[in-house]
This record gives C-alpha cells, structure tokens and sequence, in this order.
C-alpha cells in the first residue's frame, strides 16, 4: 500500500503531538496489529544525516491501528533546522516492514523568547 502524506508543522516553545489512524485504503478497515519500526526525520531523503529519530516518540496500540507521535518541549527547542525536512514512519504489519507516513517538516521558531 502507497504511504500517506502528512506534512508536520513543528513549533518551538511547545511540545509537539499527533495521531495518525491508519486503515486499508480498499477496505476502509483498521490496519489492527501494526508494532512500530523505524521513523526519523531528516534533512533531505537521500542525507545520510539524521535531524531526529523518532522511534522513542512514537506510542502504537496495534488495536486501534494508531501510531500517536509525542515530542517533548525540551526536544523541540533543541531543533535547529531552517529549511523544510522530511519525514517518514515505518510499521511492521503481518511481519511485513511497511512504510505507513511520510511528508516534508517545517519548524517554526519563536520569535520572543
């Protein structure tokens, strides 16, 4: 199955979180049984540079078929990209490695401390 986008607008001075529900796009059913593999947010997909790796900020309840992404303030401000990044988010479905999401990531800064 093709991997949804979502584009993530990160801002700084906050903690960041989001639910992604994955269900069969032919079916509309829950993709139920998913445990999380891998996901990272990088410069650039081809960057052999890793911005931030996600797998510890990622909680999965396979019966729910969600994948809910929470990053602390603290680990946010520590961001200091400019330039959009992208990321994605890797699943094991059936004991097959799925890529589940993709998109590009903008970091808002603050600008008054």
């Amino acid at each position: 199955m093709p991997a949804d986008t979502y584009d993530l607008v990160i801002q700084q001075g906050a903690p960041f979180t989001r639910t992604f529900t994955f269900t069969n796009t032919e079916t509309s059913a829950l993709r139920t049984g998913l445990t999380l593999a891998e996901g990272k947010i990088k410069p650039s997909a081809e960057s052999a540079t890793t911005l931030l790796e996600l797998d510890s900020y990622f909680t999965v309840d396979g019966t729910a078929a969600t994948a809910t992404l929470t990053v602390t303030q603290s680990v946010v401000d520590g961001l200091t990209f400019v330039k959009p990044a992208v990321w994605d988010l890797f699943c094991t479905f059936e004991g097959a490695r799925e890529k589940m999401c993709q998109g590009f990531v903008r970091l808002v800064p603050n600008v008054t401390p």
